[in-house]
């Protein structure tokens, strides 16, 4: 065989190579063409959010998206009973991070790590980019070194407050000869407590040298009874030094403990500087009053306050400011903690599409198309993308967030729900919540409270064999 015909033969197969994967390439590409991937989710306004980034994921990959919009209490008992039934009407899931034991048990998820330690070759890395999340927002979504899902916002909980009131002369006088030290922004839970005491007003009594013409409230919580309590009260808790519900290393409830009695107690306590309403509460109808500049103070998720108190619905939104939360006293360990939790999106364990679903997920979550969406769209969402709490066009539009760092920083105690222990955690919350609400409301003492929730969470952990008869 001359080389002249070698040549040819070689150059021959060289082509046929490079159309060979030039149309597998071209296949993998146009795969998902037509496909449709079906969710449903909670109605929140960062899961709307959720909806643009994958319409904006779908259209570059040809694919089509149907969403499904529930109450999220409904949400959750739709999986559970369509996952019994197997019926694979769902692509895409809401992962709460209360749900996160009880979603792998049950098998409602497939776990991302899965994808990437099974199907390397559908995942692209670079696209994915797990580290570009902050650590407590992975560990938020993680069940025995399973990924639930990707995190679909960033940052926990912070303190939001009023500049104008801290910075007033008047008011700092009267709180000068009032409490015997200077008005600032908390730092302790006893320094809170003060601030929100001071801030309370009756209408027809002064704020800043006005008179006022409505009643005005030192702070406030969203304490309807189930998750939106649960979700204000743990920060306190977990300040306080108590358990979430149980000790993690023998698995034994201990909510009734000094710690969380004493918590729930000082909770409690602020009662008279909240509105009236406040037990009936959710987080945004108690974010919407502090931005209708009748609050002063008020812990809540970072993205409720810059969706509602930043926004362009606020009448307070040029005098807010916000930083981590108070610390307790003697508490060591758990400064400024802060509940993170939250909400991730993952992959139904029985979707006949789980591959598409996998790529447009991926898609969607990549730093390019939150940085799109959330630059088009603005503030009813934040990326959780850590690298664009640091973009500069993104910083120059919301500068608030040059310091929403700080809020991720090394120095603050992150409170990680320990649902990987258990699958039932979110009815342990059910069964606490009820029992905090009546000590809320005056109908049992916060002692009775705890005992009568530690009684019944006995029975639970009884039932799921963690205690023994």
């Amino acid at each position: 065989m001359n080389r002249k015909y070698q040549l040819c033969i070689l150059s021959v197969l060289v082509i046929s190579l490079i159309f060979i994967f030039t149309g597998m390439n071209f296949a993998q590409e146009k795969s998902y063409e037509g496909v449709t991937i079906r969710g449903t989710f909670g109605k929140f306004n960062e899961t709307y959010a959720l909806l643009d980034l994958c319409e904006e994921a779908a259209k570059q990959l040809g694919m089509n998206v149907e969403f499904v919009w529930y109450e999220r209490d409904d949400v959750h008992k739709k999986y559970i009973l369509d996952r019994r039934m197997n019926n694979p009407v769902w692509d895409i899931v809401m992962v709460d991070s209360f749900w996160i034991g009880e979603w792998i048990a049950a098998d409602v998820v497939t776990p991302i790590n899965a994808f990437v330690e099974e199907s390397p070759e559908l995942v692209d890395e670079d696209v994915l980019d797990l580290d570009d999340y902050y650590a407590p927002q992975i560990e938020s979504f993680t069940y025995k070194g399973d990924l639930t899902g990707l995190p679909l916002y960033a940052l926990g909980v912070c303190m939001f407050y009023r500049t104008d009131l801290f910075e007033n002369p008047i008011e700092k006088e009267n709180f000068k000869e009032r409490y015997g030290y200077d008005l600032k922004v908390p730092e302790t839970y006893k320094e809170f407590y003060d601030v929100v005491e001071f801030f309370t007003r009756k209408k027809g009594e002064k704020l800043m040298g006005e008179v006022l013409e409505h009643d005005f409230y030192g702070t406030v919580f969203s304490n309807k009874e189930g998750d939106f309590l649960w979700n204000d009260i743990d920060t306190i808790f977990m300040a306080f030094g108590a358990d979430n519900i149980f000790d993690e290393k023998t698995l034994l409830p201990t909510f009734n403990s000094p710690q969380m009695i004493e918590a729930i107690k000082y909770y409690v306590s602020l009662n008279p500087f909240q509105p009236s309403g406040h037990i009936n509460m959710t987080s945004g109808e108690a974010t919407s009053l502090t931005a209708q500049g009748y609050v002063a103070l008020q812990i809540e998720y970072f993205i409720r306050g810059i969706e509602i108190l930043l926004g362009p619905d606020s009448s307070v939104a040029d005098k807010i400011s916000f930083t981590v939360n108070p610390s307790k006293e003697g508490v060591v360990g758990r400064e400024h903690a802060a509940h993170m939790g939250g909400v991730a999106v993952g992959i139904s364990s029985i979707s006949k599409n789980k591959e598409a679903a996998y790529k447009l997920l991926e898609l969607a979550m990549s730093k390019e198309i939150m940085r799109k969406v959330f630059l088009e769209k603005g503030l009813s969402w934040h990326p959780a993308r850590k690298s664009l709490l640091f973009d500069e066009e993104i910083r120059e539009k919301y500068p608030f967030l040059k310091e929403a760092d700080k809020l991720l920083s090394e120095d603050i105690y992150y409170f990680q729900h320990p649902a990987y222990l258990i699958p039932m955690y979110q009815e342990c919350v059910y069964i606490c919540t009820k029992e905090m609400s009546k000590a809320l409301i005056g109908e049992k003492t916060p002692e009775q409270a705890c005992n009568d929730a530690q009684a019944n969470l006995l029975e639970v952990f009884k039932r799921e064999g963690y205690i023994s008869e």
